[in-house]
């Protein structure tokens, strides 16, 4: 447990980005600054400093949470930019510099919903779309379009995910209601999402990531409370309500955030 503390600076402000990485770079993909992005800036886990220029989206766009990896492999899906609600998914080859590639489209075209995978499948969860409560996937080793893989218990609409390599874990409520529920799903499997337990406060927005035991929900917004510093924690094998974990050092949502251990690596 602890407080978060300063690693560096993107190469341009922006918000509802897209962030993931593998085991050596992290990156972080689009967003709003007052119009929409298309850069990708990479980051070096291992030490602290700057992102440097990767490349480019195929489009500009906001993917609000909607990213995934394995430890080769980084896919961006759905977001919201020029003429409205995106469905297009794109992919770069993480250990390479250049512009992200055609990879499919996403069925149900969406934002503000999260990414988190194993290393065989992204799976994309919830967001702001005819239906907040809409599961599908990819398999990341091909490219193609969305298969559904289920359905979430609830809408979450501000949504944020995690996962080691067999479960994920989707909260986030945006709206009047700002529950605090958390679902899970099994990667390997196609099927409806299942109640895990609840934050001891509301966060949607914020920016979820994973190690092989925990998930780590950060900052969010929550409603009449504005926006969040708090840092949360579950253990993702188990079932439970999450604790706390620390801080961040400001409160704020629409960022996203990423690790050097989530579920999706290994794989292509």
């Amino acid at each position: 447990k602890g407080y978060a503390t300063r690693f560096g600076d993107l190469t341009t402000t922006t918000r509802n980005n897209g962030s993931l990485g593998s085991a050596i770079r992290g990156f972080s993909a689009g967003g709003f600054n007052p119009g929409q992005l298309q850069n990708i800036d990479y980051v070096t886990l291992a030490s602290e400093g700057n992102g440097a220029d990767f490349g480019d989206l195929s489009t500009n766009r906001s993917p609000y949470n909607g990213a995934a990896s394995s430890s080769t492999r980084g896919i961006w899906a759905g977001g919201y930019g020029p003429g409205g609600t995106k469905d297009v998914i794109d992919y770069v080859e993480m250990m390479s510099l250049g512009n992200a590639v055609d990879f499919g489209n996403m069925v149900n075209s969406r934002y503000n919903h999260a990414g988190c995978s194993s290393p065989i499948r992204a799976v994309y969860s919830g967001g702001s779309a005819t239906d907040g409560t809409y599961i599908d996937y990819v398999t990341i080793s091909t490219k193609g379009d969305t298969t559904q893989f289920g359905n979430l218990t609830t809408r979450y609409d501000g949504a944020m995910a995690c996962s080691n390599s067999v479960r994920g874990l989707v909260t986030g409520q945006y709206t009047i209601t700002f529950g605090t529920t958390v679902d899970f799903i099994n990667l390997s499997s196609q099927g409806n999402s299942q109640y895990f337990g609840d934050l001891t406060v509301n966060q949607a927005i914020g920016a979820a990531t994973a190690s092989a035991t925990r998930g780590i929900i950060a900052g969010g917004y929550s409603g009449p409370s504005g926006n969040q510093n708090l840092i949360q924690f579950m253990n993702i094998q188990t079932q439970g309500n999450a604790a706390d974990f620390g801080d961040l050092s400001l409160g704020r949502s629409k960022f996203d955030n990423t690790s050097d251990s989530h579920g999706g690596l290994g794989g292509f």
